[in-house]
């Protein structure tokens, strides 16, 4: 998952952030930004990697509620020009 990126509701949603924050799993969602966040757990608190959707901002979301549909369409040129870049070095080598 990056940001951007398309995902669908796949369930695990607590009861509070459901009252407050229902997900529907028949909507897509758009990450707008991955973070960490403190979830509480059956054994306490826990940090896990999370998701923030553009659709719901006050609220970060566990990544595993959620499937990609639709990665971003937006290439990083940066990542192909520095395998490129190294692929040449090591042929010089």
């Amino acid at each position: 998952m990056k940001k951007n990126s398309l995902v669908k509701y796949i369930g695990g949603q607590d009861k509070v952030s459901k009252k407050f924050w229902p997900l529907n799993p028949e909507e897509i969602y758009t990450i707008k930004e991955l973070c960490e966040a403190n979830f509480t757990t059956k054994s306490g608190k826990e940090w896990r990697k999370a998701v923030k959707l553009a659709e719901m901002k006050e609220i970060a979301f566990d990544r595993t509620m959620f499937v990609e549909v639709k990665a971003p369409v937006e290439v990083d040129l940066k990542d192909v020009y520095n395998d490129t870049h190294y692929f040449i070095l090591n042929n010089l080598n």
